[in-house]
């Protein structure tokens, strides 16, 4: 027997089930991404995380891929690997202080406090395998 409901019942269910079954974005997932300048990659990070999309580190995310943490829709498998460094002008171009510690700023407080024991007299730091712990939800174990 099919159930018979009024028009306007049918059509709230259907609604209701339509948007809590509907699936979410396919992950995102970085393997290798060297980052990029911050005014190409910031919109397209941001747009990401407005639409929900988990984004699972299983490689080299190095840059201004790292901004990925700041949303707080990504986990780390055991092959990610993070490269930070200070931001400059360009490629090559001479160091930019201030700017940094703005971006920095925004990175989840593990992460900071990481970067903050980690900088001193480095260009470049990395983190992976057990330092990624507790600073960086792991896949598929939250």
């Amino acid at each position: 027997m099919i159930l018979k409901l009024p028009s306007f019942v049918f059509a709230a269910l259907t609604a209701f089930f339509t948007s809590s079954v509907q699936a979410s974005p396919r992950p995102h997932i970085v393997r290798y991404d060297e980052g990029g300048y911050l005014d190409e990659r910031v919109p397209e990070i941001n747009a990401r995380a407005d639409a929900g999309q988990k984004v699972v580190v299983d490689g080299y995310c190095a840059s201004a891929c790292t901004l990925y943490l700041v949303t707080g829709n990504v986990c780390a498998t055991k092959n990610a690997k993070f490269l930070f460094h200070q931001a400059h002008v360009g490629f090559n171009g001479p160091p930019l202080p201030r700017l940094t510690k703005t971006i920095w700023a925004q990175y989840p407080k593990p992460i900071r406090s990481w970067l903050a024991k980690k900088v001193q007299n480095k260009n470049v730091l990395i983190l992976k395998g057990r330092e990624l712990v507790g600073r960086v939800p792991i896949c598929g174990l939250h």
